[in-house]
C-alpha cells in the first residue's frame, strides 16, 4: 500500500499536468498557460460561490518556472478552513499543540474555533498547502480507495491543546470520507477511470 500512495501520488504530478496544460489541439504545453476546463468539465476547482463547495478562493496558478518548493502554501482557502500560514508559523515557532489543532481541522473538518467545515474538505494535510496538491492527493486517495485491496483506515492519532487528542484516539479519513461532501464531490472527478 505503501509503494502504491508513493507511486501514485508522484503519477498524479504527472497527470495533473497531462490534464491541464495542454494546446488546444490536446498536445503537451509546457510552457503553459493551463486549461482548467479541460479536466471534470472544469469542476474539479470548482469556482468559490457556487453553493456551498469548492476549496479555494482563487484558481490555481502555474509557476513560469515549472519548480515550485515544496510545502509552499499557494492560492488560499476559503476564509472558513484552515490558515495554512497559520500553520507553518506554529510549526516554525514550536507551537505544536496549536499546530494540531490546526491539522485536526485539516483531517476533521473541525477547526479550533468550533467551525465546521464540511467535515474537512481535503485528501490530507499536504493537499491544503496548494491547488495542485489537492489534484494530487485526492487522486492517490481515489487510487488506494479503489485498489485491489481497498485503503478503509488511514489513522493519524494528533495532539493538541491542552494535551487532549481527537476523535478518540485518531483523524481517519478513509474511514469519514463518505462524511466529507467537497472531499468526495472532488474524488468523483476520477470516476472515469474505473472504466
Amino acid at each position: 500500500m505503501t509503494v502504491l500512495a508513493v507511486l501514485a501520488h508522484e503519477a498524479g504530478h504527472v497527470f495533473w499536468y497531462d490534464v491541464f496544460v495542454i494546446k488546444p489541439d490536446g498536445s503537451p504545453n509546457p510552457g503553459g498557460p493551463a486549461d482548467f476546463n479541460q479536466f471534470c468539465s472544469g469542476t474539479f476547482y470548482q469556482p468559490v460561490g457556487v453553493g456551498q463547495q469548492g476549496s479555494w478562493l482563487l484558481p490555481p496558478t502555474v509557476s513560469d518556472e515549472r519548480w515550485v518548493s515544496f510545502g509552499l502554501p499557494r492560492n488560499y482557502h476559503k476564509a472558513d478552513d484552515v490558515d495554512m500560514t497559520k500553520l507553518g508559523f506554529d510549526l516554525d515557532h514550536g507551537r505544536f499543540p496549536d499546530a494540531g489543532d490546526l491539522l485536526h481541522g485539516i483531517y476533521s473538518g473541525q477547526l479550533p474555533d468550533g467551525t465546521n467545515v464540511q467535515n474537512g474538505r481535503w485528501a490530507s494535510a499536504l493537499a491544503a498547502f496548494s491547488t495542485d496538491e489537492d489534484f494530487v492527493e485526492t487522486f492517490q486517495l481515489f487510487v488506494l480507495m479503489h485498489a485491489r485491496t481497498p485503503l478503509q483506515h488511514s489513522r493519524v492519532k494528533i495532539f493538541g491543546s491542552k494535551g487532549r487528542t481527537y476523535f478518540g484516539d485518531f483523524d481517519d479519513i478513509p474511514y469519514t470520507f463518505s462524511q466529507k461532501p467537497e472531499l468526495v464531490r472532488k474524488s468523483t472527478c476520477f470516476n472515469y477511470l474505473l472504466l
